[in-house]
């Protein structure tokens, strides 16, 4: 029975062995492979998704995957703007990834109650796998992917998440607004965490800036953008008294103890030793995140000092606005 069930453990963690080919059929030296991708914004060009560590094909194109690493049921390969996907099954050990072009997709986002939508973040499925993310209007190849089998799903600011499917290289979906932008021009709510970095004063953001930034451990696209907003702390500290960043945890962060390990490791993987400078907040009871109406990760509100919500931010906005203080 021992022999058997080891016979069993080893089927199960079986490596998975791949080859990565171009549009010729030719093998793809130094092609990343991985469960998800991105593309950049206004450029068609890929990368292996937010804060993963890709595997790189040999110059045979060749790579080899422990398959209990896998997500989900998709495997993916880039190299700038081709991309291939390939379905893996639990039987699989050996898979074939071909690149293709990527094209074009014409989004038209239509917002139901009349507040603007812009800055449109895409995920997209297949078969219900997430294997993309998109900054700009680019996508996988209608070639190499089913239509019936691609779906996409965008989140874009002042808009409630929507889905629908690709036809014909077009996506049009109406959305309504999200409950945070709602809050637009009003008071905001309380800022209640029931833990903070140590040391943090709450007071001291009265009359402040406040970029508040809502954000995960388990985010890919929240770990991607952060150490923007390190480079504008660290840019503009002669101005520190007139703003601040919280980098306010999801709910299911309990408290500064509780993620310091997973922070830890993102710290080293992810932003190359780079601890946050501006202070954690967590709120267990997701109290908060309620009030401001957070419906997806990551979403960057930005207070003003007479305390209204102005709406999102980026670091490039915010850095105009305090260049202007």
């Amino acid at each position: 029975m021992v022999a058997l069930l080891s016979i069993v453990s080893m089927i199960a963690v079986a490596p998975i062995e791949g080859v990565v080919l171009d549009p010729s059929g030719r093998p793809v030296q130094g092609a990343a492979v991985g469960n998800t991708f991105v593309i950049s914004s206004n450029a068609p060009k890929a990368q292996i998704g937010y804060g993963e560590a890709p595997l790189v094909t040999d110059i045979n194109g060749r790579f080899t995957l422990d398959s209990s690493v896998l997500y989900n049921k998709t495997l993916v390969a880039v190299k700038e703007n081709l991309a291939g996907l390939v379905e893996v099954g639990s039987s699989t050990r050996r898979v074939t990834l071909r690149l293709k072009p990527l094209q074009k997709v014409s989004l038209d986002i239509v917002n139901q109650d009349r507040l603007p939508t812009k800055d449109p973040s895409v995920s997209v499925t297949f078969n219900e796998n997430v294997i993309g993310y998109l900054s700009g209007q680019w996508g996988l190849s209608r070639i190499q992917v089913p239509a019936s089998k691609l779906g996409v799903t965008v989140i874009a600011a002042g808009s409630r998440m929507a889905s629908g499917n690709i036809q014909n290289g077009k996506l049009r979906l109406p959305v309504l607004a999200a409950e945070w932008a709602k809050l637009i021009g009003r008071k905001a709510p309380s800022i209640t965490p029931t833990d903070t970095t140590p040391g943090f004063k709450v007071s001291s953001l009265k009359g402040k800036w406040i970029v508040l930034d809502f954000w995960a451990t388990w985010c890919g696209p929240c770990i991607q953008k952060m150490p923007e907003w390190f480079e504008l702390y660290e840019t503009m500290k002669i101005k520190r008294d007139k703003f601040e960043i919280i980098a306010f945890h999801s709910p299911d962060g309990a408290s500064y103890a509780a993620t310091e390990s997973s922070v830890g490791a993102i710290v080293k993987r992810n932003w190359a030793g780079t601890k946050p400078p501006f202070p954690l907040f967590f709120d267990k009871t997701g109290k908060t995140q309620r009030a401001f109406g957070i419906e997806a990760y990551p979403t960057t509100l930005l207070i003003s000092p007479d305390g209204k919500v102005v709406g999102t931010v980026t670091p490039k906005e915010m850095l105009s606005r305090l260049e202007r203080l």
